[in-house]
Order: C-alpha cells, then structure tokens, then sequence
C-alpha cells in the first residue's frame, strides 16, 4: 500500500564548539511523498531539492517500534539509526571518502494523529565523546490533496 502524502520538514542544526552551542542554522521545506506499509513497517519516502544546479536527495525513513533509520542519498549518502537514549553508530559518504560517526539521541517521537504521522527527533553528533553538533528535526507526513496514487 502506497500512499500519497504531504511532506513538511523542519530542522535545525547548532554546531557546539568548547562547550559551548552557537546559533542554529534551520531549514524548512515541503515536498510530496509517499506512506508505505512494509510487513507493518510504516515507511516515508520523499526527494528534495539538494543544490540550485538541480540535484535531488531521496530520503526514507523507516519507522520500526524502538528506532526511526533514515537514509539519504544523492551527491552524499547517509544511513542513522535512532534509538532514544542510545549512541548509534553512522557512516556518511561523501564524495571524498567516508565519514564514520557516532549520534546520540536525546529525544525520539513517532506520532500516528491519524491524518498525520509526525516523527521529532534531539540527537547530538559526536566525535569521541565529545558533542560537536546538536540537531533537531521534525518530519509530518499528512495528507495531499492533489497528489496522485501510485
């Protein structure tokens, strides 16, 4: 089952430096995409636009019981696995070489309201043990009129 949706993303992202966290920088977008039920696994699928040359990054979240994956991919690939109160292991690869990672999820929600299943998730970016990034970001899946099936 594949359904039609409205994408609203908001995200933020503070880098921490001595300890201290700067201003966060913050992004919201809206993009069409699709719900999927797999084997009673709720996925969210969606494309943004990565740079003004045109460039597309596909996003998938995977909503399971204890942890919300997500994976990106286009110029660069990402693959996080969150789970609440856990450090989670994470490879980001650019075209460069690959960036081994580690986050730490402070917070991790998934809400079905019914007509919109929203996911908000507080994780930190780590290097050693040591915090270099605090991120937040929030996905709502909700319903698009005019979108069609597929």
């Amino acid at each position: 089952m594949s359904e039609p949706v409205l994408i609203r993303v908001h995200s933020s992202l503070m880098p921490v430096s001595s300890g201290e966290a700067s201003l966060p920088e913050e992004f919201r977008f809206e993009a069409r995409g699709f719900l999927r039920l797999v084997s009673g696994v709720r996925h969210i699928l969606y494309e943004e636009a990565a740079d003004e040359a045109g460039a597309v990054t596909k996003t998938h979240l995977i909503l399971r019981d204890l942890c919300v994956e997500i994976r990106r991919s286009g110029s660069t690939e990402s693959a996080f696995c969150f789970r609440e109160n856990e450090v989670t292991e994470a490879l980001y690869r650019t075209p460069y070489g690959s960036i081994p990672m580690q986050i730490r999820t402070r917070r991790l929600s998934v809400r079905d309201f019914g007509q919109e299943i929203r996911v908000e998730i507080g994780y930190d970016i780590l290097s050693g043990e040591q915090t270099v990034s605090r991120a937040e970001i929030t996905v709502a899946a909700g319903p698009a009129a005019s979108a069609s099936r597929q």
